[in-house]
């Protein structure tokens, strides 16, 4: 079983906690608690391993939630746009929309239209942030907000 997280991290830019967050699906009644009202959420904590099977250890109840893998979201150890922000959060600038992800060795944004990767170490700022973006999802919950903004764009350039 492999653990990770839970622990603060070191780079060149400064100390960031460990921390993830899955999408929890159908949840057991067992599980359900005053914290867990909905049959869908999600949940944050340390990313545990088991093979094939991957669980949050929820840092409130300390239950292992399993969740599966292609939701889970490391924290990037930014705080803005009014919250914490995830791997596939989606920000949105203007007309532009970006997706929050890891690429050459660090967090940053993209754009969805150009695929230009800005690292995070760039523009790291809270005000910066709460002045120039939009923190609108993520693309685990709204996938249609990136599938319709590269639809306009193709439909735009075909004219």
């Amino acid at each position: 079983m492999a653990k990770y997280g839970g622990e603060e991290y070191k780079d060149i830019y400064g100390i960031r906690e460990i921390r993830f967050r899955g999408r929890v699906v159908n949840m057991c009644k067992e599980l359900s608690t005053d914290l867990y009202t909905i049959a869908e959420a999600w949940v944050y904590g340390d990313l545990i391993q088991d093979g094939e099977n991957y669980y949050i250890k929820d840092r409130h109840s300390k239950n292992l939630i399993p969740v599966p893998k292609e939701t889970i979201c490391e924290y990037t150890g930014v705080n803005g746009c009014h919250s914490k922000l995830y791997e596939n959060d989606i920000l949105k600038r203007g007309k532009n929309l970006y997706v929050v992800t890891w690429k050459e060795g660090a967090f940053g944004i993209e754009n969805v239209k150009t695929g230009r990767f800005k690292p995070f170490y760039q523009i790291t700022t809270i005000t910066y942030w709460e002045d120039n973006y939009e923190h609108i999802g993520n693309t685990i919950d709204n996938p249609n907000l990136i599938n319709k903004d590269i639809c306009e764009q193709s439909n735009s350039e075909q004219r």
